[in-house]
This record gives structure tokens, C-alpha cells and sequence, in this order.
């Protein structure tokens, strides 16, 4: 309350604000998990206000390379893999068995089990490429100390 009296004294929010954007990130060490957090107030001008909050959790291991992310997409590419090399050899067996491949339930189940895993397996890449065409994480300073 202090520092949105603060903000209004100092005409910072006024009668023509529509919305005011609390953002942080809050990481913890315990279970290294980071938490981009985006609280926003809607001001409509018939008074009162709007809240609502985007909270976007990520372990660390998702952002900041290490050798256990290393380690674990290593087994998820070779998991991939074996996902893709499955799914070659079904594609296979529909073209040389037809129509009769597609009367099998479990041949539909597993089609759908191996579209599920792609769009996993992309979906679980995205914050890697995110992150790093943004240039996370930044380099240190040239003057740093960077030994470990």
C-alpha cells in the first residue's frame, strides 16, 4: 500500500492508468526452481480494480545448461530415437499390410502414443531454444573472477 502511495504522489498512477504490472523472478534453491512471476491490476474506469496473476515455473536444469541437462537430453534424443525407429518400422508395416493395418486398434493407439512423444519431446526443446536466442545466460563480465 506504501509504495502504491508512493507511486500515486509522485503522479506515477493517476485517473488515466488502465493497469499497473508487477513483474519478478523468485528462484529456489532448495528444489532450483525458477519462478517468473506477472501480477496485473486492471483499472476500468468505473473504478475498482482487476487483479490477475501468470505464474511460469521452469526447473533451472531447463535453462542454464549443466552436465545433468546434458546427461538427461542425451537420453532424450536417444529415446527420440528409438521413438522414430518404432514409428519407421510401423510406417513400414502399414505400406506393405494396407487397409488391414488401420482395423487393428492397437495400431492406432500407437500411432497416437508416438504423436503425443513428438510434440512432447518439441515442446520440452522450446525453452532451451528460447533461452538461448536470447543469450541466456548473458556472459560474465570481463573483469570477473571466473575460476571455480
Amino acid at each position: 500500500e506504501e509504495v502504491l502511495r508512493y507511486h500515486r504522489d509522485n503522479k506515477w498512477i493517476d485517473l488515466q492508468t488502465r493497469a499497473v504490472f508487477v513483474d519478478f523472478v523468485s528462484y529456489n534453491p532448495n528444489v532450483r526452481l525458477l519462478t517468473l512471476t506477472k501480477i496485473v491490476f486492471e483499472l476500468p474506469p468505473t473504478g475498482g480494480a482487476i487483479p490477475s496473476i501468470t505464474l511460469r515455473t521452469s526447473p533451472l536444469r531447463m535453462i542454464l545448461p549443466s552436465e545433468s541437462s546434458t546427461a538427461m537430453l542425451a537420453a532424450e534424443i536417444s529415446l527420440l530415437v528409438l521413438t522414430v525407429s518404432c514409428m519407421l518400422l510401423d510406417i513400414h508395416t502399414a505400406y506393405r499390410s494396407g487397409f488391414s493395418f488401420l482395423r487393428d486398434p492397437w495400431h492406432l493407439l500407437d500411432s497416437a502414443t508416438y504423436l503425443a512423444y513428438i510434440v512432447a519431446f518439441t515442446l520440452r526443446l522450446e525453452p532451451f531454444y528460447v533461452m538461448s536466442s536470447r543469450g541466456f545466460p548473458p556472459p560474465p563480465p570481463p573483469l570477473a573472477n571466473t575460476t571455480r
